[in-house]
């Protein structure tokens, strides 16, 4: 499928294609546009190259509409990370941030797409938008997760946070949306097992139709990974259609679910993508 039958929402800050040649990882398109900024690709071990991806603005602001496209042409694999932590400032009662990314992986292509936490100030609003376009034999990987936090001298909770992930197949068939959406007042009300010592959460997707990916064991091995470590809470399950799994991951704070994070999506990528998803090719 093509990026154009997912569409992006708003005209892209930016737009970074990828292909593979060679058994390397070669750019074919970049652009970048303010607020994103994006430095040199860096090549590792088997075949693929990390694009670091930062903020030049100091974070999300109040009616900003940020948008980006990254496209893994065939036998691409390519890993775009932030740099930091997103810092979502106060909508001050008007529009909150607005950020979509849309992912297309071709034939044979791994593409990570694994950002740092958003970080909610008192009174911001944020909502992303994520589409992701794969065919029957690429590979996404997507990360996401945010925690509230209240600087000092501060006052109150964030306003509302909303999280919209959709996938899309070779056809550019919807094959399913994922969508959540809280407010900070119901996260910081004392209900009793709402969130319990948690205040930090986090999903990672692994979006393939990749035989190996559809054996339970394997997203549970996840689980099994993370299962000991004190302060996390996680459960994974797999998608509908034999799409991939995910994992959910709820931590005591940011930096326990950042290493979680880490942890989960490198055990994938080196021990379950490489040996499973190329064993199948």
């Amino acid at each position: 499928m093509t990026v154009g039958a997912i569409g992006a929402t708003h005209r892209p800050q930016l737009d970074l294609s990828v292909t593979g040649r060679g058994g390397r990882t070669a750019p074919v398109r970049r652009i970048v546009r303010y607020p994103y900024s994006l430095g040199p690709l860096h090549e590792g071990a088997a075949g693929f190259v990390t694009a670091p991806l930062q903020s030049a603005s100091g974070g999300a602001y109040g009616g900003e509409r940020i948008a980006g496209i990254v496209r893994a042409g065939e036998a691409a694999r390519i890993c775009v990370e932030t740099t930091a932590a997103t810092v979502v400032h106060a909508a001050r009662d008007g529009p909150g941030a607005v950020q979509s990314m849309t992912l297309d992986a071709r034939s044979e292509s791994i593409l990570a797409y694994l950002p740092r936490l958003q970080i909610l100030f008192p009174g911001s609003r944020f909502s992303q938008e994520i589409r992701v376009g794969i065919d029957a034999t690429s590979l996404v990987m997507v990360r996401d997760g945010f925690l509230a936090h209240v600087p000092q001298g501060s006052s109150g909770t964030f306003a509302a946070y909303r999280n919209d992930v959709a996938l899309f197949g070779p056809d550019g068939s919807l094959i399913l949306r994922d969508r959540s959406a809280t407010h900070g007042s119901a996260m910081a009300a004392p209900v009793a097992g709402v969130n319990g010592p948690f205040a930090a959460f986090g999903s990672l997707y692994v979006f393939a139709f990749c035989e190996a990916l559809a054996d339970r064991g394997l997203h549970l091995s996840v689980v099994d990974l993370l299962g000991a470590e004190k302060g996390i809470y996680c459960g994974a399950s797999p998608l509908r259609g034999g799409a991939g799994f995910v994992v959910r991951i709820a931590a005591r704070d940011g930096g326990l679910l950042e290493a979680a994070l880490d942890a989960a999506a490198a055990h994938i990528l080196e021990r379950i993508v490489l040996e499973h998803f190329d064993g199948s090719r």
